[in-house]
Parts: C-alpha cells; structure tokens; sequence
C-alpha cells in the first residue's frame, strides 16, 4: 500500500512554509482569506496545499494558464515540495525544486535512504517514481484526487476509459514486446531469405563442383590417349608452320639479286626523276610567260586603236584646210589654231607609235622565251620517256623489296610460334594424371565443404521458420494476455464499483460494462430508470456524487493506494447526500490518509473529533494550522 506520511513545502505560490506529518485517519482542510473578509474561506489556498502533492509527483500545477515558474511565490526565489511515502514498508521520498540556486529545475527520489534519481533526466526521474508508486498522473486523479472541476472516472468516454485502464495496467509494455517480437521475426524473415539465397548460390557451387569432378575423372579416364592427340596435333601445326616458314625463306634468297639490281638502277633513276621534276618545272615557266604574252598582246590592240584613232583626226585636219569638220561640219577658226590642233594629234600617233614598238619587243622577247621553254621541255620529256621502263622496273622492285621485309617478319614470327609449339610439346610429353588427380582431390574437398555449408544453412533456415512460428505464437499470447488481463481489470472494476454502490446506496444503483465498437464504457442505472442503463452525464449532481465516489473507491481499492485527497469534489451537493457520501468515502477507506478540503456546514459537522488543517491567508501569505480533535471552530488556534 503506498501511504503518504509527510509534506514539507516552501515557497509554492502563497504557501510560505509547511511541515507536516501525516498519518492514517481524517484531515479536514478549511480556510480564512482574512485579506479579502468577503471572500470567507475562498483563495485562503486550501487547493493550493492539496496540488502541491500533485507538483511534487507530477509537475502539474492543476490550473489553466498559469506557466511552470508561476509557482514560485513571493517569500523566496525558488520552490520546493517533498513529500514522504510509506509504500509496503519502504520509504520513498519525493522532492521536486523549481528554481533552486543550486539544483535548478529538477526532481529527485529515494529509496529507504537510496539515491534513485536519474543521472541526467527528470522526465525520466519521473518515471521512475511512476514505476515506484505504481501510479501515474491520469490514474491519481481518478483513484484518488478530486475536485469539482474534474471529470471523474465515470464521466470518462469509452476511448478516455480504455486509455486509463492500459495506463494502470501498463499495456504499453505488451505493446513494447510485441513490437520487439515483431522487430525480431522481421530480423529472422531478413536472415532466413538471406541464407535461401546463399544455400541456392551453394547448391549452384556443388553442382559446378559435380561437374567439374566428373571432368576430371573423364580426363583421367582418356588421359594418356588425349595426350597422344594433343602431341600429334601440336606436331602437325609445327610441320605446317614449318612448311610456311621454309617457302618464304626460298622466297629470300632472291633479295640479293633484286638489291643487286636496284642499286644498280638507283642512279639512272634519280636522273630521270630529277628530269621529270624539271619538265613540270620549265611547264609552268613556260606557261607563266604565255600568259604575259597573251596580256602583251591585249595592249597592244588597243594601243594600235588609239593610234588609228589619232591619226583619223590628224588625217581629217590635215586634207580640209578650210578648217571645216568633215565629221561635224563646224568651223576650226583661224590658222594658227588649226596647226596647234594638228601638232596635238601628231604627238598622239607618235606617243602611240612608240608604245607600240615597246610593246613589240615585249611580244617578241616572250616568244623566243616561250619558244626556247618548249624546246627544252620536249627534250627533257623525251629523255624521260627513254628511261619509262626503267623507271617502272625500279618501282617493280622496290616493292618486291617490300615484299621480302614483311616476309623476313613473317619468319621471325613463324620461329616464334614453332618455338612456343615446341616447348607445349615437351610440357605435354612431361604432362603425368598426378596434376589432374590433385584437382579432383581438391575439388572433391571443396565439394565436402561446400556440403556441410549447405547443411549448416538448412539447418539455420530451418531454425528461423521455427523462430519465425515462435514469435507469431508468442505475439499471439501476448495479445490475448493483453486482452486478458484488461478484460480481467475492467471486468472487476466493474464488479467493484458494483459492490461500492451496493454498500453506498443499499443496491438502488447498479454499473454494468456497454461495449462501444471495440471499446468498452460504463453505463449506470437505478431503481428510478426500470432496468434501463445510461451514460453517467444524465444524472443529477447527488447522483453523480454517489456513483462517482462509488468508482473512485473502487479503483483505489484495486490499486492498494492508501490515500485519498478530496478537494470539494462534492460541492453542490445537498447536506444529507453530502453526508451519505462522506459515510461511505470513510467507511470503505478506513486504515488509510483522507484528506477533505470543502466549506459546507454539514461537512464541518460530520468531521467534527477530527483533525482539521485550518489555512490562513493574511497579508498574502497562507499558513497552515494543525488542530487536533476539530470542533467547528475555524478560528486561528496557538
């Protein structure tokens, strides 16, 4: 059972500082806000003190909108809460600071005097103290902390419900496993198809080896008649090469005579070639000054036309002295202006004379040029001519000697080939069946070993399609264990509450189990509804009092928690239902911490010879009194 039996706070919003030990039995908490008198006991920090058990466990601060450092009140600059559990007989303490000068933002645990806080995370501190207590965030507000703002465990929708029951259940886990299973039977079908494709890619190797052995031992069998073959082909490709090598070297014995020849022609043939280079030579001079000539000759024509030209108008002043045109029929003028005319035209015709004769010369000079060329051409071309045959007996002869250059090649590569003939003979003569034998031997031993691979594989895929079936099975299992066990939970919680609300309501209210698609949700009824079930948000607060702490009782019986913090959770409700409920609360909780927050007269009655935790808020500051043996009075005691 897990109990709390201490609570030291400092600094948590208005409480300043409080210490107090805890027991089993009742504490009654009121409050006197004396900074605001008509506010009664309305923000004097009765809630506050309760969720500073909830910070300490959880970090929740239970209220909107207020931030993480808001906690942190006013009469120092950081907060701490500690609170001190007896769970079976061991003592665990919880300490959680916000803003400590030396610790930060953090959350520590330890067991009977153990440090068990975790080296580096406080998220995970906080789940170790989950694991301790056996109780999460979610699952104390439904077992055993309440307040009138807080949806109870009845209120839950089917998904909300089967949340909160794998959560106290920790079905994660099952979820965890199942997926390890999972990950391991995808690692097995991975290992399984890899050695498929090794043993196939080793059955294709023993059957290579299998035919290389049955090879060798058709060599073995045919060995020395094979031999025989392979030595008298091989002594018939050296005869052959041998008969191709001794034609081109008959074929050599020429060369002298042919270089004898074509060193004797060398000369004479250079000649001819040095000639036949001159006759293109002296044919391209020639036709250089044929050209010219033909150019000489278009100049002068048109020299001997300007001249006739000239001579016409010297003609045509000299045979008309009147000085009249015969062309135009106008008059040249006087005398002395018709002789000034004809000296023009005379040093015309004699310009044009003397040109011509130049360019006569020119023509004549090309001619005995031109004439001179085609003489010497003519004699060169016939020399050359003289000498074709030998020319073409020359040609004829050097590639006759190129011809014996490629067959000299030809022999070297014929020793070449007769000498590697010769020597894969001697190594076959020497050949023995001890070479082939020592490859079937090693083939033989490759082949064992290429067996017991095989059979280690099968084996191996074997043992992972039995793996494989074990993790489907085991999947199995845990998924019905899974479903077993919060079937189980669910199905007793339900007979809980049952037996809750037999003792609360003397059997006027029954709880039954209503399956939701694949969830499952709780439906109530009473002796008012005629058999009919309904969903817990139809009945009146009184009601929902009743059967809410019915639940909640019930589920704190199952966990084995030994305690229960109430914050008003009955507010609303009329004094003899409040009355009812808080006989039960205490009844089917004796043994354990109750801790009731709440203002109404007829809570104040019924907890009276109890101890009350009286909070006074004054001058912004909450301190708690403790007073033994409550009587109604709310007054400040010493």
């Amino acid at each position: 059972m897990i109990r709390p039996t201490q609570i030291k706070i400092h600094n948590y919003l208005l409480l300043s500082d409080v210490e107090l030990n805890l027991g089993q039995g009742v504490y009654f908490v009121t409050g006197d806000n004396r900074d605001e008198q008509n506010q009664g006991s309305n923000g004097a920090g009765k809630s506050l003190f309760c969720s500073a058990f909830v910070w300490a466990l959880f970090e929740d601060i239970l209220r909107k909108d207020v931030s993480r450092d808001d906690i942190i009140g006013e009469f120092d600059d950081f907060t701490e809460v500690k609170l001190t559990f007896d769970v079976d007989g061991q003592e665990v303490v919880v300490r959680r600071v916000r803003n400590h000068p030396k610790e930060g933002n953090n959350v520590f645990l330890s067991v009977d005097g153990e440090d068990r806080t975790h080296a580096t995370s406080k998220r995970e501190t906080t789940k170790l103290i989950e694991e301790k207590l056996g109780l999460s965030k979610d699952v104390l507000y439904y077992c055993a902390y309440s307040d009138s703002d807080r949806k109870p465990l009845v209120a839950l929708t089917s998904t909300e419900l089967n949340k909160v029951v794998s959560e106290i259940l920790n079905t994660a886990r099952y979820d965890k496993w199942i997926k390890e299973v999972r990950s391991r039977r995808r690692g097995l079908e991975s290992e399984r198809r890899s050695d498929m494709k090794l043993l196939q890619a080793r059955d294709e190797m023993i059957a290579s080896a299998k035919k290389d052995i049955q090879n060798y031992k058709n060599q073995l069998e045919t060995f020395e008649e094979e031999k025989a073959e392979k030595i008298e082909q091989l002594e018939s490709d050296i005869s052959d090469k041998r008969d191709e090598r001794d034609e081109f070297t008959e074929l050599l014995k020429k060369k002298p005579g042919v270089e004898k020849e074509l060193k004797e022609l060398e000369g004479e043939v250079g000649g001819l070639e040095d000639k036949s280079t001159a006759v293109k030579r002296l044919s391209r001079e020639r036709d250089t000054q044929k050209k010219r000539r033909t150019s000489k000759q278009n100049k002068l024509a048109k020299i001997e036309a300007a001249m006739q030209s000239s001579k016409e108008n010297l003609d045509n002043l000299t045979t008309n002295p009147t000085g009249e045109c015969d062309v135009c029929g106008n008059l040249l003028g006087d005398s002395k202006k018709l002789e000034a005319k004809v000296d023009q035209h005379q040093k015309k015709v004699d310009a044009y004379q003397a040109k011509k004769v130049d360019v006569e010369v020119d023509i004549s000079t090309l001619d005995s040029k031109i004439s001179d060329l085609s003489d010497r051409i003519e004699e060169l071309e016939a020399e050359v001519e003289a000498g074709r045959d030998k020319l073409t007996r020359y040609t004829k002869l050097e590639n006759k000697l190129d011809k014996f250059v490629r067959a000299e090649k030809f022999v070297k590569n014929c020793d070449k080939r007769l000498s590697a003939l010769m020597s894969r003979v001697e190594r076959t003569e020497k050949k023995t069946p001890a070479n082939i034998q020592a490859s079937l031997t090693d083939k033989r031993a490759s082949l064992s070993e290429a067996h017991g691979v095989r059979d280690d594989l099968k084996d191996s895929i074997e043992q992972a399609g039995t793996d494989i079936d074990a993790c489907d099975a085991l999947e199995g299992a845990m998924k019905k264990t899974k479903a077993a066990r919060f079937n189980s939970f669910i199905l007793n919680l339900q007979e809980n509450i049952n037996v809750c609300l037999d003792a609360m309501t003397d059997g006027d209210y029954h709880c039954q189990l209503r399956e939701d698609g694949s969830e499952l949700s709780l439906v109530f009824t009473n002796v008012s509804k005629k058999g009919k079930y309904f969903p817990y948000g139809i009945f009146s607060k009184g009601e929902k009092a009743r059967v809410s702490k019915a639940a909640a009782t019930a589920l704190n019986n199952m966990m084995d928690l030994g305690f229960i913090i109430d914050d008003e959770a009955v507010d609303g409700v009329d004094d003899a239902g409040i009355q009812r409920v808080l006989e039960f609360v205490l009844e089917q909780n004796e043994g354990k911490t109750l801790i009731f927050v709440g203002h109404q007269k007829a809570m104040s009655d019924y907890f009276h010879g109890h101890t009350n935790l009286h909070v006074i808020k004054e001058n912004g500051e909450s301190i708690i009194h403790e007073n033994k043996n409550f009587r109604g009075q709310f007054q400040e005691t010493a």
